[in-house]
């Protein structure tokens, strides 16, 4: 891997991807779908699911270049009820699952919660009808 084939969100996604259940009522459940940078399609998406992405640039403080660093937005998308209102049940459960994120290691990459910008406030994109809350993850390489 060099500063120019860093995939941290490749690395997230595989941790992720399919591996968080969240209950969507009395007797059902779904497997959250999460998409690493260029991965998302445009239609069919389901009501829930996970956006990750580089947040700034790849980093590196040493020469050469072997240790990096840098930070990902992981993106919650989840759809609202018909009347806009935010699933805060839902969002929380999610929510609940990603602390597990905090101190995981894959695929040469150490992820570890953000201690300075945990978290956006969610809002509600009228446009497409998915409340949005952001976490920000820091990450290096091992």
């Amino acid at each position: 891997m060099t500063i120019l084939t860093a995939h941290p969100d490749r690395a997230l996604k595989k941790i992720l991807d399919g591996r968080i259940i969240i209950p969507t009522g009395h007797y059902s459940e779904v497997k959250l779908k999460a998409y690493a940078h260029g991965e998302m399609p445009t239609d069919k998406l389901p009501q829930e699911f996970i956006k990750i992405e580089l947040n700034g640039s790849v980093k590196s403080n040493t020469h050469p270049k072997g240790y990096l660093y840098g930070a990902i937005a992981l993106t919650i998308f989840v759809k609202t009820l018909g009347n806009g209102v935010i699933k805060n049940n839902r969002l929380d459960a999610i929510l609940e699952h990603l602390g597990s994120i905090d101190g995981i290691v894959s695929e040469g990459y150490y992820f570890s919660i953000s201690s300075d910008n945990i978290i956006t406030p969610t809002f509600v994109d009228q446009a497409s009808g998915y409340s949005l809350t952001t976490i920000n993850i820091e990450w290096h390489t091992v």
